[in-house]
């Protein structure tokens, strides 16, 4: 009686083998597809990254790396999971119809002639801009839907994209001491990220790329064309690695990178950043030091970003 009494409970309460469900078992598969599909998603947003960084893959067709990369990571994510695309949010949806008229209302003043005289190259330009957006919605809206409400993950995702940049300004930032130590004769060979050209020293100077006009001013912008593109992602990459901070990443590592940071931004002497982008981001560690906490919530950081676009949107203009 006694050992009866004594394995009663023990079969009753402990351990039994799982018996799985159809239900149970779906949603393990969704799980573990939706993981798998947000790993791509992420390593297809470090590609159009890098590729930002890049120079014009066919200078006369005027392509350069960044409209490949973004393209052909959009028809991907198409490919990899198009029932996902299909179960967007209906306000999504009409997003993407909405924007989709305004591109082909853009096109139809184009090809008309009434704003401006009519030209092909103006008119893919002015597509590439609603449909290199476009793509980069569907890949962003991806990467969403595959995330989840994981809210720790996005924080870290946030983290490791921002090392990506920040990686990548860094090494922009040699390129501009490059720039300033060897002078010109180091610079001319920019002009493939700048207007997908080589020139020879003399017809270099003549040039009238803004890049070549931002360095005759003495501001060194390295493979960045315009001041204003320069200004606004290090002042990106200033504000992400104060997020990162305020996480609490504080090693000898994230100083350098900052020196990098801020050695880069001076050089460019962009307004955008000077005067938006880094004092947001002295702001953003001073209020986290004063509300006592140093982890951020996303949502301060959505609300700072949104900040830097303000700023640039009223009249910091390069």
């Amino acid at each position: 009686m006694n050992t009866t009494f004594t394995l009663a409970p023990a079969v009753s309460h402990g351990a039994q083998p799982h018996q799985a469900t159809p239900g149970s078992d779906r949603a393990v598969h969704q799980q573990k597809r939706h993981s798998g599909g947000n790993s791509v998603q992420r390593w297809l947003i470090v590609i159009i990254l890098i590729s930002v960084f890049g120079p014009y893959v066919f200078p006369s067709a005027k392509i350069r790396s960044e409209q490949l990369a973004i393209y052909g990571c959009a028809i991907l994510t198409c490919f990899q999971d198009p029932r996902a695309l299909l179960s967007l949010r209906r306000s999504m949806l009409v997003f993407f119809v909405l924007w989709g008229l305004i591109g082909a209302t853009g096109a139809l003043v184009t090809l008309s002639g009434v704003a401006t005289e009519f030209a092909w190259s103006k008119f893919f330009a002015g597509l590439d801009h609603y449909l290199s957006a476009l793509a980069l919605m569907v890949i962003i809206s991806s990467y969403f839907m595959r995330l989840g409400r994981s809210r720790r993950t996005l924080r870290e995702d946030i983290v490791f994209f921002g090392r990506v940049l920040m990686f990548l300004l860094s090494a922009n930032t040699v390129v501009e001491l490059c720039q300033l130590i060897l002078g010109l004769p180091f610079s001319k060979h920019l002009s493939v990220f700048w207007t997908g050209q080589s020139y020879n020293f003399s017809t270099f100077i003549t040039q009238n790329a803004v890049g070549v006009n931002a360095l005759s001013m003495g501001r060194l912008t390295g493979i960045f064309n315009q001041p204003a593109e320069h200004g606004i992602a290090y002042g990106v990459g200033v504000i992400l690695w104060a997020y990162s901070f305020s996480l609490g990443h504080r090693r000898t590592a994230d100083y350098l990178v900052l020196s990098g940071l801020l050695i880069g931004g001076v050089l460019g002497a962009s307004k955008i950043f000077l005067l938006g982008c880094l004092p947001l981001a002295i702001l953003y560690i001073a209020y986290a030091q004063m509300s006592g906490t140093r982890r951020m919530s996303i949502g301060d950081f959505v609300g700072l970003t949104a900040a830097i676009l303000v700023c640039i949107a009223f009249g910091l203009r390069d």
